[in-house]
């Protein structure tokens, strides 16, 4: 999982590991035979999900499935303002050609019968849930900040939160019920307000089970609704593995 870097993905086709990957818009893309591919051509075909064996980049003709995804027009219009703001934030402004690739494009090592295209639309989905983790530890918990400049204070301080994060993400993943209804960025955020009270409960001499119930109490408020038109990962995940 990750970005597209054709140098990476080589060292891993020769090590026989699988990789899925979005596609980077001015990568040379060229077809079985050897001959140039119009993509904007042939995502023009595209009506909800295709697929092509194509060779990718000028030198490295790595041979890939590219999985193109058509996305809705408010999804275009929010990519594409996305897009805008970052070249903004750039200095530049994004090419007509970067701006008409607005289907989803993944790239792939990984034999159709192995993953089918709508598997790994999933599983690309997958990694942004990685990013909210971090984004989680760094934003809701701040492992990377320290008021301390002493380095040894620093280091105990970080090891202090990941312990805390580790906890805290254990009890989220396994008590009752597991993750998959769970949002950890809701979760953290009500972790947040409810640590006051735990501390405050803790100090006034409740046991650990008392402090589990009230952390059980307030997992029902960190669910993510289930939702028709713009379903969830983990609703995509489990209608996969058949079993919604």
């Amino acid at each position: 999982m990750g970005y597209l870097c054709l140098e990476e993905l080589q060292v891993k086709q020769a090590l026989g590991q699988s990789f899925v990957c979005r596609s980077k818009a001015g990568t040379a893309v060229f077809t079985e035979t050897g001959e140039p591919l119009d993509l904007l051509k042939w995502l023009a075909q595209v009506e909800t999900v295709s697929e092509c064996r194509v060779l990718l980049g000028a030198q490295a003709r790595l041979p890939v499935r590219v999985i193109a995804f058509r996305l809705s027009e408010a999804s275009v219009s929010r990519a594409r303002r996305r897009l805008r703001e970052y070249a903004r934030k750039q200095g530049k402004q994004p090419t007509q050609a970067r701006l008409a690739l607005t289907p989803w494009l993944v790239v792939t090592n990984v034999p159709e019968e192995l993953l089918s295209a709508q598997e790994v639309g999933v599983l690309a989905r997958v990694r942004w849930q990685v990013e909210i983790v971090f984004r989680v530890w760094t934003s809701c918990f701040r492992v990377d900040e320290c008021r301390s400049r002493h380095v040894w204070r620093v280091l105990c301080a970080l090891y202090a939160k990941l312990m805390g994060v580790v906890l805290w993400h254990w009890l989220v993943l396994v008590w009752r019920g597991g993750v998959w209804e769970r949002g950890l960025y809701k979760a953290a955020r009500a972790f947040q307000r409810l640590s006051v009270v735990l501390a405050v409960c803790w100090r006034c001499g409740w046991g650990f089970g008392a402090l589990l119930a009230l952390f059980e109490s307030c997992l029902a408020t960190w669910r993510v609704g289930k939702r028709r038109e713009r379903p969830a990962t983990f609703q995509l995940i489990l209608e996969s593995e058949g079993l919604t």
